[in-house]
């Protein structure tokens, strides 16, 4: 997960989440964009994207566009398998904008 934490959506705002899809096959890739709030926070917001790779079916990019604290209360991390889970990042401020998560091998790029 790109950015575990307790987001919410306000109604009648342009909080959501959002999805395209680009390129052709067998190259095309999935985003979902994300513009929420933090649940216990009401003036704090995130906006962050998660972009699947059809050619790269177990590597997944986030990009972290903006996070009004820095991201310092979420964690990163991903379930490798079944009741597995590994994290990257726990409640530490955000130092970088992009990350590659490899989801069978617990991999983690910066980029």
């Amino acid at each position: 997960m790109c950015f575990w934490y307790d987001l919410r959506f306000t109604y009648n705002t342009s909080q959501g989440v959002y999805y395209a899809v680009n390129g052709v096959r067998p190259n095309r890739q999935v985003t979902l964009e994300y513009l929420a709030g933090v649940y216990d926070t009401p003036s704090a917001y995130y906006h962050f994207q998660i972009i699947f790779l059809e050619n790269q079916p177990n590597m997944v990019k986030c990009k972290y566009l903006d996070l009004s604290d820095g991201g310092e209360s979420a964690t990163i991390g991903v379930q490798c398998k079944l009741f597995k889970f590994v994290s990257f990042m726990k409640r530490q401020i955000i130092l970088f904008s992009r990350l590659t998560i490899g989801t069978l091998n617990s991999l983690f790029i910066r980029w």
